[in-house]
Parts: structure tokens; C-alpha cells; sequence
């Protein structure tokens, strides 16, 4: 790969981890709407129910 499209694979792979990101915070939102619990949705997450919750709260009440 030449340089260009290195630092053009970087650049989409940027956009797609925010979009990710992006889907992923508002899925969770929508499980805790849904009443499913921290520990459900920090299982599938990897991390333990507090770091989810610390994360995924924070980011909604930063307005994200």
C-alpha cells in the first residue's frame, strides 16, 4: 500500500469506529429503555456492568 492509501484506510476506519460507537450508544440506550439490566448489557459489552454504566451514562448526560 502506498502512502496515500494508507492514510486514506485510516481515515475510514476512523469514521467507521465513530459510527460504530455512534450505534452502539444508542443501542444501549434503547436496552435500558427496554428495562434490561446493566449486567446483561455490560456481558455482551465485555466489561464489567460498572464500567458500562459509568460509560454509557456519561456519555448521555454530556449530551453524546
Amino acid at each position: 500500500m502506498s502512502r496515500s492509501e494508507v492514510l486514506e484506510r485510516i481515515r475510514r476506519a476512523r469514521v467507521a469506529q465513530q459510527a460504530a460507537e455512534a450505534e452502539l450508544a444508542a443501542l444501549v440506550d434503547h436496552a435500558v429503555g427496554l428495562g434490561i439490566g446493566w449486567p446483561e448489557i455490560a456481558a455482551q459489552l465485555g466489561v464489567t456492568r460498572q464500567a458500562a454504566r459509568q460509560y454509557y451514562q456519561r456519555r448521555h448526560q454530556d449530551g453524546h
